[in-house]
Parts: C-alpha cells; sequence; structure tokens
C-alpha cells in the first residue's frame, strides 16, 4: 500500500521549528523519532526543517502566490516591537 504524504499545517511547521531551534546541538536521534511521532510526519521530514533551522531559512509558502510585501527580517522587527511595545495597534 503506498504511503500518503501530507504537509504540515504553518502552525505546526512553526512550533517544530521552534523546538528545532531550542534543542540545536543537543539534538539526538531518540529525540528525532519523538517530534516525528509528535507531529505525525517521517524523520526524514525532521531533518530537512533541522537543516532549514540551521541554515536560517524562513518557513517558505507551500502554494506559492503573489511576492510578499513584508520580507521575513521586517517580520520581524515588527514582532519584536510589539513584544517590547504590546499597546502599538
Amino acid at each position: 500500500m503506498p504511503t500518503v504524504t501530507r504537509r504540515l499545517d504553518p502552525i505546526a511547521v512553526e512550533r517544530l521549528e521552534d523546538d528545532l531551534r531550542e534543542l540545536g546541538p543537543n539534538l539526538t536521534p531518540n529525540y528525532i523519532k519523538q517530534l516525528a511521532s509528535n507531529y505525525d510526519c517521517s524523520e526524514w521530514t525532521i531533518y530537512r526543517h533541522k537543516t532549514r533551522v540551521e541554515a536560517g531559512i524562513p518557513p517558505g509558502r507551500p502554494s506559492g502566490g503573489p511576492r510578499r510585501v513584508i520580507t521575513w527580517p521586517m517580520e520581524q522587527a515588527i514582532k519584536h516591537l510589539l513584544d517590547q511595545r504590546p499597546w502599538y495597534y
């Protein structure tokens, strides 16, 4: 029976990549298996996201679409600003 591959939803990708950033070089094969089980994906997917995190590549858009107006560094700067001043609208 062929296996069905599915994409992780964007929220799961963010959580997974946050977990990978927290662990950094302390990531063991057992923990990769645990992450794959937690996120219901393959170990290959975990390694692929690990490579992206280590290279500092932001998550990509799965559907293509128009070019983003707000770039990844701009978005991070806005998030940082709102963390510092949550009353900004």
